[in-house]
């Protein structure tokens, strides 16, 4: 056992006298498409998504009438972020009904067992003043498995996590503090979790999976020069480039008025990777806004294009709720509204 630490949280995991120990509880389905909840065994990490309810057992030794609790808290996993506290972010509280009554909005982690209580501050620091549930656990005088069921109000692409690795700490304590078995579970929150299981354990392997097909090309095609060729138009200057294999140099043009010229990254009928110029504009008039910036993107499926929409959603709400004046906040809220409709025109589609 461990004396209880003021000082600071610890990722350094022991099971103690009491055995102590956790286990993800796998859905009725876990490789159906559907499931919102995905364990990779090989990362020992939980893939999950926002508001969707999942399951840990919980099992340990106690004594007779032996008083135990369980604290589980949500940080970042990272060495250099581990002290840096974890809060919900104002775009869903703000989105939140409920929010303006709840004493406990500022807690991403909500446990549905009903002995929940709810400790620490938005704030904090220290281990003992971090935002955390606890659950008392029954003391029988021998082996228990106890189900724990919680679920995420925010995911790690909000602005209070900015895209951290994180992880679940359960602590098994004594009322007077003192720290007897301490698991972590590695856990991403995420809007697709079974495609980023898939990327992660595909990266672990080192991209394996990645087509033959494609291999030889690389080894065998030497590098070769990018080249540079400058047209001018009514638009404006505008540049043209052909990107050979072996070279991701970025090059950028003059801007215009009208046209900005940009570059993205195109597959001609080869497989090869060219490159083509494409548009970020300054659209002349959008809901009356004439500083409105229209963006095309090229992205590599229906999933991403959903996150990067739920991205921009999330970007502008958080200025909007930083704006010191009424005109400046409608015209944020305008934007909001389009990129929520750009998201649910996609999210049909998953």
């Amino acid at each position: 056992m461990k004396p209880f630490s003021m000082q600071s949280v610890s990722i350094d995991t022991f099971s103690g006298a009491n055995d102590f120990h956790i286990s993800f509880i796998e859905c009725a389905s876990p490789t159906q498409a559907t499931s919102n909840s995905f364990y990779s065994a090989r990362l020992n990490k939980l893939f999950v998504k926002k508001q969707h309810t999942f399951s840990v057992n919980v099992s340990y030794k106690s004594a007779p009438f032996e008083e135990l609790r369980l604290r589980i808290m949500l940080i970042c996993a990272a060495p250099q972020d581990l002290q840096r506290p974890i809060s919900r972010c104002q775009n869903d509280i703000s989105k939140d009904p409920g929010a303006a009554n709840d004493l406990h909005r500022d807690h991403i982690l909500r446990c549905l067992n009903p002995s929940t209580v709810y400790v620490g501050t938005a704030d904090g620091v220290a281990f003992h003043s971090r935002l955390a549930t606890i659950i008392e656990l029954p003391g029988t005088g021998q082996q228990v498995v106890e189900p724990v069921s919680m679920q995420f109000l925010c995911q790690n692409s909000c602005p209070t996590i900015e895209r951290r690795s994180t992880a679940l700490v359960f602590t098994l304590e004594r009322p007077d503090g003192t720290i007897c078995g301490r698991q972590m579970l590695p856990v991403k929150i995420c809007s697709c979790p079974k495609r980023d299981k898939e990327k992660e354990e595909i990266k672990l392997e080192g991209g394996k999976r990645k087509k033959a097909s494609t291999e030889p090309a690389a080894a065998t095609e030497p590098p070769r020069k990018l080249t540079r060729q400058s047209s001018s138009n009514e638009s404006g200057a505008r540049m043209k480039f052909t990107q050979m294999s072996g070279v991701n140099e970025r090059q950028r043009d003059s801007p215009s008025t009208s046209l900005v010229g940009r570059i993205k990254k195109e597959v001609d009928g080869s497989g090869a990777v060219v490159r083509s110029n494409s548009n970020v504009s300054n659209c002349s008039s959008i809901d009356g806004d004439s500083t409105a910036i229209i963006m095309s993107l090229k992205l590599p499926d229906i999933a991403v294009a959903v996150d990067v929409a739920e991205y921009a959603f999330m970007k502008v709400a958080a200025n909007m709720v930083r704006c010191s004046n009424e005109e400046e906040y409608s015209r944020y809220a305008r934007f909001l509204t389009s990129c929520r409709r750009v998201k649910s025109k996609y999210a049909q589609f998953l």
